[in-house]
């Protein structure tokens, strides 16, 4: 299942190709390959829906990696494993200072217009919905998804992310 999903809204008209690359369900592994691979497409900016971390895991793999793709305007949203305690990972203020000291643009629950290559695009970002225990794990935060897309409007190319892209069917907009 591909983890970013994209939406072309009517009246939008893009000129210039944009190229995006996505990189999810990271879990600390292998990245000197994820680096090699997006320098050789070079894109125009970066998509991270999720699962940069593995609880079980040290956070020096995420910090190369991060690191590595801070030339490119970057973009994330968290997945269910940022929210987990393991051995090595403790609190999600570990992930969103990482995220901070690489100018990673934290978009949970929120967006941003951004420009590329002279184009304005929407981008937001939906939270994972398990990392509240306290709610069942199939419900989704429609307050925090009328509040991420109210702020779109229909002149923009629209990104939404989520973690979990079997969960786009039950958004209502």
């Amino acid at each position: 299942n591909p983890n970013v999903i994209s939406l072309k809204r009517k009246k939008c008209n893009i000129k210039n190709s944009i190229k995006f690359a996505g990189i999810s369900d990271f879990h600390c592994t292998n990245e000197k390959k994820i680096l090699k691979h997006i320098q050789q497409i070079n894109p125009d900016g970066i998509l991270i829906p999720g699962d940069l971390i593995d609880e079980n895991w040290s956070l020096n793999s995420v910090e190369r990696l991060l690191e590595g793709i801070k030339q490119w305007p970057c973009y994330f949203v968290s997945g269910n494993h940022e929210f987990k305690k393991g051995r090595t990972y403790k609190t999600f203020s570990q992930m969103e200072g990482l995220l901070e000291k690489y100018q990673i643009e934290l978009l949970d629950h929120r967006s941003v217009v951004v420009k590329l290559k002279g184009e304005t695009i929407w981008i937001g970002g939906i939270q994972d919905h398990c990392s509240d225990r306290t709610k069942n794990p199939d419900e989704l935060d429609q307050k925090h998804i009328n509040n991420v897309c109210s702020k779109c409007t229909s002149n923009y190319f629209t990104i939404l992310m989520m973690h979990r892209p079997e969960q786009f069917g039950k958004l209502i907009f």
